[in-house]
């Protein structure tokens, strides 16, 4: 995976930066999701950055709004 390369050079995530809106999602990707009518989705954007600050990570996910629901839960770490 991704992750697992990226530990193997020491580089690990320290900071994670999601957006999540409501879009009117490309007709390509309403095809991948199987949606057929102009229902808003959920489109996310994270950016994840290293210890250094260093962007290291970025994506664009579309989820079927009608089958997501968004949880998190975080942890602080001292150092």
């Amino acid at each position: 995976s991704l992750y697992e390369y990226l530990a193997s050079k020491n580089i690990f995530f320290s900071v994670f930066e999601e957006y999540i809106s409501a879009v009117k999602a490309p007709k390509a990707i309403l095809n991948v999701l199987q949606i057929y009518d102009d229902t808003p989705q959920l489109k996310r954007k994270r950016f994840s950055y290293d210890e250094s600050n260093r962007l290291i990570e970025y994506t664009e996910t579309y989820y079927n709004s009608m089958h997501y629901e968004y949880r998190t839960r975080l942890y602080y770490r001292k150092k």
